[in-house]
């Protein structure tokens, strides 16, 4: 979409309270406030607020595509990024078009508020777990990959459906759901556990 004096209602509808990156930002994460007629107006996760002025004879190009379903680590949670199925106007991310669910120990998921700090954890990905790590770390739930992960407990979930689990004392993972056992063996591939 071009960002012009023209189109600013369109950017308004579109993007207003939502979060999107600039190419020029990289993975920076901008947030808008409010946009009138002559600028769009944001802040950035630092806090430091930004203007960007709307001109027509010079427009400025955004197309920001709103992220896949992804897992991710954010402090002592695999949080789980999915977008709402519903139809949507904005085009940046918000409440209103994606859910940032965190998975407890126990498999339960809650749900989080959209904030810099949890879309910069996304944004930034740190490193996954092997399984091995995360049994052992002490967190209350560990990514495996990008859909999968593990709790604290042992039970192994791919996105929101518990598809294995892990008897630690026999070292021996137990795939509940078999649709899925090729995909638990490479998530295995490092590990020295038997699959069932």
């Amino acid at each position: 979409m071009l960002f012009t004096t023209e189109n600013w209602a369109d950017i308004q509808r579109y993007y207003e309270s939502t979060y999107l990156k600039f190419r020029e930002g990289g993975d920076k994460l901008f947030y808008i406030e409010n946009v009138t007629p002559g600028k769009v107006e944001g802040i950035l996760e630092d806090k430091i607020k930004f203007e960007l002025y709307l001109d027509d004879e010079h427009p400025y190009e955004v197309d920001y595509v709103l992220p896949h379903k992804s897992y991710f680590q954010h402090g002592e949670y695999a949080c789980l990024l999915q977008r709402t199925p519903a139809k949507q106007y904005q085009r940046g991310i918000c409440n209103k078009n994606t859910k940032i669910y965190f998975l407890d120990s126990n498999g339960k998921f809650g749900t989080m508020d959209l904030t810099f700090d949890i879309l910069s954890s996304y944004v930034n990905k740190p490193k996954v777990s092997t399984l091995e790590e995360a049994l052992t770390c002490d967190k209350r739930s560990c990514v495996l990959s990008s859909r999968f992960a593990v709790t604290h407990n042992g039970n192994i979930f791919l996105d929101s459906t518990s598809v294995a689990a892990v008897d630690s004392k026999s070292r021996t993972i137990h795939v509940k759901k078999k649709l899925f056992s090729p995909e638990i063996k490479e998530l295995l591939k490092t590990s020295r556990m038997n699959v069932a």
